[in-house]
């Protein structure tokens, strides 16, 4: 018995050696610690902004949404629709991935922020700047269209415009529509446009109301207007943006407003 006792700590310490002597007698090296992740940066034009949200569109047409929070910083007072910005993010590019920096690149002087449904109430005066590079905006209205091109009224004279097949465009356009319209530039004569979205449906009983929206749903929306509270309802031809409670909405309607009516189109402000 005592023998066995001693013959196990040496069998112990030999098993030991030999493994020690089969890795090279050293200990295996750490293994390296990730670097942190890499910053990135996306730079497009305000499509879309909320208090807590942004989406931008790139030179190439590719839509990115982003989310804020307090540890987003923002390197300028703040964004409107139609400024070029860039965004800073952490990482590989994901949906609503969270923004660590905001920076406006080029202030939209060309048309207004909010869509309105006369061309005369969005007309603003030519941006000075001549970089062709730059993406800007006109809202105007429809006088002529085709499939490849069309011919709008700004700020009292005519313009064509001409789509390609990168040309993205919102909605049926038709004559007397009113589109905000972006492109590359100086707005010009025969200007190929980036992007056309109808801004409001042709109609002499087209009207609307801006509002807070209460209550939302796949099929209606409950907006607070003038201090009454109404349900709207929407139909398979209502265009809608993406809604939510607290946003603030234009409604576009048929007729007066009153309680369950139909939405023609609504508009995130």
């Amino acid at each position: 018995m005592k023998k066995t006792k001693k013959i196990l700590p040496l069998l112990l310490a030999a098993s030991i050696a030999v493994s020690l002597c089969a890795c090279g007698g050293t200990p295996s090296a750490p293994t390296p610690t990730p670097d942190a992740a890499t910053e990135t940066v996306k730079t497009g034009i305000v499509i879309e902004a909320t208090m807590h949200a942004l989406t931008i569109e790139a030179r190439d047409g590719s839509t990115y949404s982003f989310v804020t929070d307090d540890s987003t910083e923002f390197a300028d007072d703040g964004e409107d629709l139609g400024d070029t910005v860039s965004v800073g993010y952490e990482g590989e590019y994901q949906q609503n991935a969270l923004a660590k920096v905001i920076k406006v690149v080029e202030k939209s002087a060309e048309g207004t922020v909010t869509p309105v449904p006369e061309a005369t109430e969005a007309s603003a005066s030519p941006a000075s700047s001549t970089d062709p590079d730059t993406i800007k905006y006109i809202i105007a209205v429809v006088k002529d269209a085709s499939m490849h091109n069309m011919t709008v009224s700004w700020q009292d004279r005519d313009y064509l415009i001409l789509k390609d097949d990168d040309t993205t465009v919102d909605g049926a356009i038709e004559v007397g529509n009113t589109v905000r319209i972006f492109h590359y530039g100086d707005i010009a004569d025969g200007i190929t446009a980036l992007r056309i979205d109808l801004m409001v449906e042709d109609g002499d009983d087209i009207k609307y109301i801006n509002g807070e929206v209460i209550d939302a749903s796949m099929n209606n929306i409950c907006v607070d207007y003038d201090g009454h509270q109404y349900n709207i309802s929407k139909d398979d031809d209502t265009k809608s943006d993406s809604v939510s409670v607290g946003d603030q909405v234009r409604v576009y309607h048929h007729g007066d407003i009153q309680d369950g009516i139909v939405a023609t189109r609504i508009i995130k402000l």
